[in-house]
């Protein structure tokens, strides 16, 4: 029996030709593996439409008769393939909590892909090195360009969060904690693990591709 899938797709005010024809290049395929929906939100904040994305999700589930399995994130400015999204949801059939892919981009003058490590309040990103070539990796945080879950996590964090499974805040330097590494710290908090396939390697369009 299939599984029923969500993709989640929060929109800004454009929507990149390199997102749109790798989306509609990949949707059918995906849609032959699962029972698939795909949502959009829009608006000039990011956190609201990544909430509304995941109320929505879970008013579905709790809802209808055809319970959601996964759902899976993918922002506009990500270039991606089918097999990516597959190999992505087949870590959660393996039983993985939240699976995500990598995508690069260039922080502080140098090539770094967007996975975090916590530090106390604060997060650094992974070098290059640490990432590449390593198979399955646990993070404490990445971004939500390209990223895969189990709906329990949504549930969960929805009984503890209510609405607002993703929030923000800044510290007391001024420096912020976005949205996609909040709702990471919640979700370990409540017991589920980041897993991070290196070997899904995405394109960031306002990054770069990995170098050799």
């Amino acid at each position: 029996m299939k599984r029923t899938l969500f993709v989640c797709i929060p929109c800004g005010k454009n929507v990149d030709t390199g997102f749109f024809r790798a989306f509609s290049q990949s949707i059918g395929e995906i849609m032959l593996n699962w029972n698939t929906a795909v949502l959009t939100e829009s608006s000039p904040y990011i956190v609201e439409n990544r909430n509304q994305l995941a109320a929505k999700v879970l008013e579905f589930d709790s809802k209808s008769k055809l319970k959601v399995d996964y759902v899976l994130w993918i922002d506009t400015d990500i270039i991606f393939t089918a097999e990516q999204a597959k190999k992505l949801l087949s870590g959660l059939d393996e039983g993985k909590d939240i699976v995500s892919g990598v995508y690069y981009s260039v922080i502080e003058g140098k090539e770094r892909p967007v996975v975090m490590r916590r530090t106390g309040q604060k997060y650094s990103f992974l070098e290059a090195n640490e990432v590449k070539g390593k198979g399955f990796i646990d993070a404490d945080a990445c971004g939500f360009g390209f990223i895969a879950m189990n709906i329990g996590v949504l549930k969960k964090l929805q009984q503890n969060f209510g609405r607002r499974l993703f929030d923000f805040r800044y510290l007391e330097n001024e420096s912020l904690v976005g949205e996609d590494q909040i709702f990471c710290e919640r979700a370990k908090e409540a017991g589920f693990k980041i897993m991070v396939d290196t070997e899904v390697v995405v394109r960031h369009i306002k990054g770069t591709l990995p170098s050799n």
